[in-house]
């Protein structure tokens, strides 16, 4: 993880050299669609750092996963073995005894995650190009596909993100307080709560937005939203 970072820094210094933020500054121009951009790659090349540490967990968790189904069959294996040893000591004294009935062992699911992680990469290229429609429908694959996953926060975030980016604010609410309700303990609530106090403001509610606010802050001490949430509480007066 800590080479992908290295590399992801070296691919954004190359991008936008000090040299080339020197000129800038010492000319006093500042190129608005540049630096949107630069900061469009700042952030895919977090997601994508983010999204590598996620998927070494995952692997950890399908071969955890292996490794109890390897031992449930065999211990069901050790089981059916004692099962046919009861029945040939039962047929020699009685030769109308039933025969042992089989186990059949059921495999649960398996989710694709690789599948599923390419659709995430995916999804936010499209949402930094602008590509709201297509972006939100990989976003709820996503979700749907593996609700109990590391990515299932993650795409309920980006889902209010698009949301609140099309001034659907109503419907950014719902998505951030779904995330704040299913995954109160996971990296994206404090931001997803926050959001929900962004989203009251923005439709002039700011009673609600002070609220949410103030939420924010007992909850998430310590987070840099809480901190956000201060700052917010300045300057929101109603």
């Amino acid at each position: 993880m800590r080479t992908g970072l290295a590399l992801a820094l070296v691919f954004l210094g190359a991008v936008v050299s000090p040299a080339s933020r020197a000129q800038q500054r010492a000319s006093g121009v500042t190129a608005p669609a540049e630096v949107s951009r630069v900061d469009q790659l700042e952030t895919l090349l977090t997601e994508l750092v983010e999204r590598l540490e996620v998927l070494a967990a995952r692997i950890r968790q399908l071969e955890d996963t292996q490794y109890r189904l390897i031992e449930t069959v065999n211990e069901l294996g050790v089981g059916t073995g004692q099962e046919s040893a009861r029945s040939t000591a039962t047929t020699e004294t009685n030769t109308s005894a039933a025969p042992a009935r089989e186990i059949e062992t059921v495999a649960p699911p398996q989710v694709d995650g690789e599948s599923l992680e390419a659709d995430y990469r995916a999804a936010l290229l499209l949402q930094a190009e602008g590509k709201f429609n297509p972006a939100m429908v990989l976003f709820e694959t996503v979700y749907e596909s593996d609700p109990d996953g590391d990515l299932a926060d993650n795409a309920l975030f980006w889902l209010g993100e698009i949301r609140f980016a099309m001034k659907d604010y109503q419907s950014a609410i719902k998505m951030f307080e779904r995330l704040t309700v299913d995954y109160p303990d996971g990296d994206r609530a404090p931001d997803a709560l926050l959001r929900v106090g962004f989203s009251y403001s923005a439709l002039g509610d700011l009673l609600m937005a002070r609220g949410v606010f103030e939420r924010v802050i007992e909850r998430y001490p310590y987070s840099t939203a809480a901190e956000n949430a201060r700052s917010q509480l300045e300057k929101t007066r109603y």
